[in-house]
């Protein structure tokens, strides 16, 4: 044999040799006898599991390379499964995926051996299979199985945008309807756990396909809310040139409004004109044209049941909970939650609440320990939370946080703008407890008389226990004046001390006051103007003190004596209700609930649409005042201020 002759030989068997490695062919297409032995099979396993895989396997025994082969062992994979053998089913799907790599249903293989290494916690393994799928070659019902599968991995993997692309894919495959909403759920959840610079990277990278526009428009909120006035004009450029759903579209407007506010207007943290300047004539539509869910997690056992009653008869009000007609019911339905003041509780409420796929936003907590506990989950489930408390870091670093409650910054400003700009007060002294409450109080009052101008003259603490003020009440007069306060006699008594300042603030509750004011007038120290907090609003302070206060002026967070229409319509519907007159909790819980059913009625489809709505409000009329929210989250509100005059209480406009 000449040497062309040993190469043709040794290149042939190299060919044989080549080609027992390679996957085996299928046939182009069935016989007619395959197709009736394979329809056969697949009747009895309609009928019998048991007795289909059998007859199912014996066609792939008998016809190996029929073109219905893959069909066949998708299908016993499958009924295998059903049959609680997964180890068997494992073993055909990756037979066929290493024989017959190309076929038709190949590609379905994968799918189902990808669900399988899922379902015993193999991530890696079923990435692996499922993002080779050829989505084309599957079909309809199998393809969403892929996207949500693949959705579902990107989740464990923590890869928030391949979550975000593959959840856009199904939603693509929905009917609309509560299908396509719960998806947009999903969405808007993974949104919410991703920071803002991670979201312009995803949203660059998605290009013009969904959900592109609604990445662009979370980065501009969240970057607004930081502070990033840049990056938010660049995602709201970039969201304005991609074809947006109506709800987008409304998202930008509010979201460009946002950033026109970030310019100018009240982006300064100034509060809001006074409610008289703004009262629409009566209050929101009741019952109001929503449909949707709000949750209320508030501590409705412990020691703040009573507040915490307050808010949720505001809310249920808000909701027409007890319509005069019962034709006029509202769609908004209130899930209510009691956190009993445990911050793990508020939290599980949160979180309970946000798994339900219908709640649109949550009312409360009260305390800064259960609210940042419960913004966490809010954070983690996508959900809105309107907590009323008046700490101002809550919102912070939680976008999902919205602080809705009158913060001690905001009841001094006003204080000090009334003393100063309207009344002409210039000279300040301050009568503080030594707490937290106290401390806080004196130095942003110090810092607002200032910025306007004028000066605080003399500081004294006292014991947040005490009783007796005779000490402070000397520090406060300074050494000259001392003695005026010493006992006279029947025949010399102590001549009236000389006071350095004009205005007094007493940063306390109402009975504290009450008592401070009978020893001012012992001590015969008069001519001070007495202002306060929110906490000198209740009727006891007349009680105890009468006219010993008149003329003293403070801060609230609600008036029911404002002549505004809608607080007296608030006022006349509460207390049909229950019988009470409306506190200032109340007041705040139904501005909270008529805000997010406002949203709903308006066509706010999600939580996120809630949310964007909300952190868009501008010099919002309500009965707890009016009312701005930030894109950082904080509400700027004005609080009421009344004066003591004749013996009542009274509004000052």
């Amino acid at each position: 044999m000449n040497a062309r002759g040993r190469l043709a030989i040794v290149v042939l068997v190299a060919v044989s040799l080549a080609a027992c490695a390679l996957p085996r062919p299928r046939m182009l297409g069935p016989t007619d006898a395959e197709r009736r032995a394979y329809e056969s099979a697949l009747a009895v396993a309609r009928r019998d599991n048991t007795l289909g895989r059998a007859r199912l396997a014996a066609f792939v025994d008998r016809y190996p390379d029929s073109s219905l082969a893959d069909d066949a062992t998708v299908v016993i994979a499958r009924l295998e499964v059903r049959a609680k053998r997964p180890k068997e089913a494992e073993r055909r799907l990756r037979e066929l995926i290493r024989e017959h790599p190309r076929e038709d249903r190949s590609d379905a293989a994968r799918l189902e051996l990808a669900k399988l290494l899922a379902k015993r916690g193999d991530v890696d393994g079923a990435w692996e299979f499922a993002s080779e799928i050829k989505m084309s070659l599957l079909r309809d019902a199998e393809r969403r199985d892929a996207y949500r599968l693949l959705a579902d991995l990107a989740r464990d993997r923590d890869d928030p945008a391949a979550r975000l692309e593959w959840l856009a894919r199904l939603r693509g495959t929905e009917r609309p309807g509560d299908a396509v909403v719960a998806v947009d759920q999903e969405i808007d959840a993974t949104l919410a756990a991703m920071p803002a610079d991670e979201l312009v990277r995803t949203a660059e990278r998605l290009g013009r396909r969904i959900p592109a526009p609604r990445v662009w428009l979370r980065a501009a909120e969240l970057s607004l809310r930081g502070g990033d006035v840049a990056t938010a004009s660049r995602a709201l450029a970039q969201a304005e040139k991609l074809p947006l759903q109506p709800s987008e579209a409304e998202q930008l407007v509010r979201l460009q409004t946002a950033l026109e506010a970030r310019s100018g207007g009240l982006a300064d943290g100034s509060a809001p004109p006074p409610l008289g300047s703004f009262d629409p004539g009566g209050l929101a539509q009741l019952p109001l044209p929503a449909d949707g869910a709000i949750g209320v997690v508030l501590p409705l056992s412990g020691p703040l049941a009573r507040v915490s009653e307050d808010v949720l008869r505001g809310v249920l009000l808000a909701a027409n909970a007890f319509p005069a007609d019962p034709a006029e019911t509202s769609g908004l339905r209130v899930l209510v939650r009691d956190s009993g003041g445990s911050p793990q509780r508020a939290a599980d409420a949160v979180r309970e609440l946000g798994q339900r796929g219908d709640v649109s936003a949550v009312v409360g907590p009260l305390t800064k320990e259960e609210v940042e506990a419960a913004g966490a989950a809010a954070q983690e489930v996508g959900l809105p939370l309107l907590s009323l408390t008046r700490h101002e870091s809550v919102a912070r670093d939680r976008a999902e946080v919205i602080r809705f409650g009158l913060t001690r910054r905001m009841e001094v400003e006003v204080l000090a703008d009334h003393a100063v700009h309207q009344l002409g007060l210039n000279r300040f002294a301050i009568l503080y407890p030594k707490d937290e409450y106290g401390r806080e109080f004196e130095s942003l009052l110090w810092q607002a008389v200032e910025a306007r101008g004028a000066r605080v003259v003399a500081v004294a603490g006292y014991a947040p226990r005490a009783t007796e003020f005779a000490a402070p009440l000397r520090q406060l007069l300074g050494p000259v004046d001392q003695p005026s306060l010493a006992a006279g006699t029947a025949e010399t008594p102590p001549p009236p001390p000389t006071l350095d300042f004009d205005a007094l603030f007493i940063p306390d509750a109402h009975d504290k006051v009450g008592l401070i004011a009978l020893q001012l007038a012992a001590a015969q120290i008069q001519g001070a103007r007495l202002l306060g907090p929110s906490g000198w609003h209740h009727p006891d302070l007349l009680r105890v003190a009468g006219p010993l206060v008149d003329g003293a002026f403070f801060s609230s967070g609600f008036d029911p004596g404002n002549p505004a229409s809608l607080i007296q319509e608030f006022v006349a519907r509460y207390q049909a209700a229950f019988g009470a007159t409306p506190t200032p909790f109340a007041a705040q819980g139904f501005d909270a609930a008529t805000l997010v059913g406002r949203e709903l009625a308006n066509g706010a489809r999600t939580p996120a649409d809630v949310r964007s709505g909300l952190v868009a409000t501008e010099l919002y009329p309500g009965v707890s005042g009016v009312t701005s929210i930030g894109a950082d989250g904080d509400a700027r509100k004005r609080p009421f201020l009344l004066e003591v005059r004749d013996g009542a209480m009274r509004s000052i406009q």
